[in-house]
């Protein structure tokens, strides 16, 4: 199998059938599987997923149990299922775009040395409103395992497509895991950021990383990070995260008067690859990256 899209879903069975025919729609010339991951709902999502199962021209594999799991390993169960040489990803409430699936693959397989692929998404409202029309991108083009430290993020979890074998984690403790992933997904290849919409990302109550809460998103990056950090023996990288780790320590006694006990342990722990010239360069390229998300 060449591809394998992973939809993971808990109750959404206003959007779940949405979702499903976007992938459908795709004009893709290889086959493809549809890997649905249905934690245990309230609602008719799962029995909507199956009436689907049954008119989808793609084969529709449909992962679910009789206990809530959450949704961190709901999506894990799912990606763990995937057999295709290449992965995407998209929740349950968001939307693929024409073109989507067969630039991503494209893109992979004329670069054997990137490990994934994302894009621009367009962030809407439960009413269809636009609210923006590039949401989450900080990052265009080819981008490394140390462009991501620096930046702390590249794009929305639904736009991404990776290299099967360059995943080799499916298990993470850490309520949202997108931060680690892309990390471990970086640490095995280069990525790239497509400066194109070719997806639409739903803002509301039921949504993942957007409605987590900057506090608890910021805990699972700097929690992701300091682990990270416990596996790597570059002092290169090792410099980058040091002065991720300072540079935000500095914003959040600005902004919040206070400091994550995590942030700190980066900090010290790696306190000793500190470089000023780097650390310059880092800020300049945060201050670029927030102008360019606001």
């Amino acid at each position: 199998m060449k591809l394998s899209v992973c939809v993971s879903t808990y109750n959404q069975e206003k959007y779940i059938k949405s979702c499903l025919e976007s992938i459908d729609n795709q004009n893709i010339n290889i086959p493809f599987d549809i890997i649905v991951g249905v934690d245990k709902s309230s609602d008719n999502t799962l029995k909507i997923v199956y009436e689907y199962q049954k008119i989808s021209k793609n084969k529709v594999v449909i992962v679910t149990s009789d206990e809530q799991v959450g949704a961190s390993e709901n999506y894990l169960r799912i990606h763990k299922r995937a057999c295709g040489e290449f992965v995407s990803h998209i929740d349950g409430d968001d939307l693929m775009l024409p073109g989507k699936l067969s630039q991503q693959v494209k893109i992979l397989e004329n670069s054997p040395h990137l490990s994934a692929v994302w894009h621009n998404m367009i962030l809407f409202s439960d009413t269809g409103e636009v609210l923006n029309p590039v949401y989450a991108s900080v990052w265009d083009g080819e981008i490394t395992l140390k462009d991501f430290i620096r930046v702390g993020f590249v794009a929305a979890h639904s736009s991404i497509m990776y290299r099967k074998k360059c995943r080799n984690k499916y298990s993470y403790n850490y309520p949202v895991p997108d931060y680690a992933i892309f990390l471990d997904l970086l640490n095995q290849g280069n990525g790239y950021v497509i400066n194109e919409s070719l997806g639409m990302y739903r803002h509301n109550i039921t949504g993942g990383t957007i409605n987590t809460g900057l506090e608890t998103f910021k805990a699972n990056v700097y929690r992701a990070l300091y682990d990270f950090a416990l596996t790597k023996k570059n002092g290169v990288i090792r410099k980058e995260i040091f002065c991720f780790a300072l540079l935000n320590l500095l914003a959040d006694l600005k902004s919040r008067r206070k400091i994550d006990n995590k942030l700190l342990r980066l900090l010290t722990r790696n306190a000793s690859f500190i470089e000023i010239n780097l650390l310059i360069d880092s800020y300049r390229k945060m201050i670029r990256t927030s102008v360019r998300k606001a």
